[in-house]
């Protein structure tokens, strides 16, 4: 399973909102710590405050429930080495989920944290990064629905691990030589559904076409090991994506990003092999000083929490523009064909997202969005359609 700009497995439109909010916050101004930490480290504190109304809370088709939300993550972060080669992060926080209807046994209190570390003295550059994400939010892959499943639809506890890092030496002045490893560990707390763990090996070579593009070519290797659900054992594989590609900080003055595409082979250790064409592209393009677009694009392989896998392949453009220092708009739109290898389903999965921030001065701001979600599935069960409005808060001091 190559690294995919489009999670197959990814959180709600909801908490995208959350992200777009703080990450529009951060951008509007320059925000100071509340306590330094040294002569070269920071410590934040965070948080976010949200408001959902949401027509479809599980996801599902038949058995579909309102409800309102109420969702609150206060956390720290330490950022430390501004000013010099090793610099990096290390984050915690709370997330408590309040169901304000009828639905309120679902409430409950998650948490997370994270850290990263970067070294770049010019010639050799290392990334690392750490992840843990406890989650009870569903996902296009991620419901308590299906063939195998029971007849009451519930949300699903899980706690997501992810580990990696990369590495990239200049063997010449025109080439240099990357590679990385990444690893991810999902564990199911809600009892039938398939835990899954990845583990991947990416090896690429770059080569300096002119000062601002590098070409190149990499192979891929992911090792997937599935574990048992409703539905019965899963099928481990093996993935392999040979590829070509170009990456390039300045495309032009204006376009920046990375695109590659090649052979993406999924070896299932039971049944045939299944190939296709893999394309991993990430681009964005600077329209103006205040107007942005990003593309994404890709095909390759994942799993859903029944541990059944299949080919997506999907695409989502978004953008957003800045009226003035406080008020811009975001939106984006986004498209996944989702065709399981060892079943007759292939879904259509649609979304849209439109919403407006406001950023009150450097250390608050506020978001509000409007989220459309349309599964079609070839499996009557498994279609939905979800609308969300949510309205949130954003605190970095």
């Amino acid at each position: 399973m190559h690294q995919e700009p489009i999670r197959t497995v990814v959180k709600s439109q909801r908490t995208r909102t959350l992200l777009a909010g703080a990450a529009l916050l951060c951008l509007t101004a320059q925000v100071h710590a509340f306590q330094p930490v040294g002569p070269d480290a920071e410590l934040f504190a965070t948080g976010t405050a949200s408001f959902t109304a949401t027509d479809n809370v599980y996801l599902t088709h038949a058995h579909d429930k309102a409800d309102t939300i109420w969702d609150f993550t206060p956390g720290l972060t330490l950022e430390y080495g501004k000013n010099s080669q090793v610099k990096g992060s290390v984050s915690a926080q709370d997330d408590i989920e309040i169901f304000d209807g009828a639905l309120s046994s679902n409430n409950t209190m998650l948490g997370g944290g994270g850290a990263n570390a970067s070294y770049d003295d010019g010639k050799v550059s290392v990334t690392g990064n750490l992840n843990y994400q406890m989650e009870n939010q569903p996902t296009v892959t991620v419901r308590g629905v299906g063939p195998q499943a029971t007849s009451q639809p519930t949300l699903i506890n899980r706690d997501t691990l992810t580990v990696g890092g990369t590495g990239e030496d200049l063997v010449t002045d025109k080439s240099s030589v990357g590679g990385g490893l990444s690893y991810s560990d999902t564990h199911y707390r809600t009892s039938g559904y398939a835990d899954l763990k990845s583990a991947s090996v990416p090896v690429n070579y770059y080569y300096k076409y002119d000062p601002k593009l590098d070409l190149s070519a990499g192979f891929q290797y992911t090792d997937n090991v599935v574990g048992r659900s409703l539905a019965g054992k899963g099928i481990d594989s093996d993935d392999y994506f040979f590829n070509v590609g170009v990456r390039d900080h300045d495309f032009t003055p204006l376009l920046s990003g990375q695109v590659r595409v090649g052979y993406e082979i999924d070896q299932p250790s039971k049944g045939g092999s299944t190939s296709t064409v893999g394309v991993d592209a990430s681009l964005a393009y600077a329209y103006s000083d205040k107007t942005s677009f990003t593309l994404a694009v890709q095909n390759g392989y994942g799993y859903n929490n029944f541990g059944s896998n299949f080919r997506d392949a999907g695409i989502l453009f978004g953008g957003s523009t800045a009226f003035d220092a406080q008020w811009s708009v975001f939106g984006s739109l986004g498209y996944n064909h989702y065709t399981y290898l060892t079943t007759k389903e292939a879904d259509d999965f649609y979304s849209a997202t439109i919403g407006a921030h406001y950023a009150l001065n450097s250390n608050i701001g506020f978001t509000a969005s409007y989220n459309y979600n349309d599964d079609s599935s070839n499996i009557a069960t498994d279609s939905f359609q979800s609308n969300e409005f949510v309205v949130s808060a954003s605190v970095r001091y």
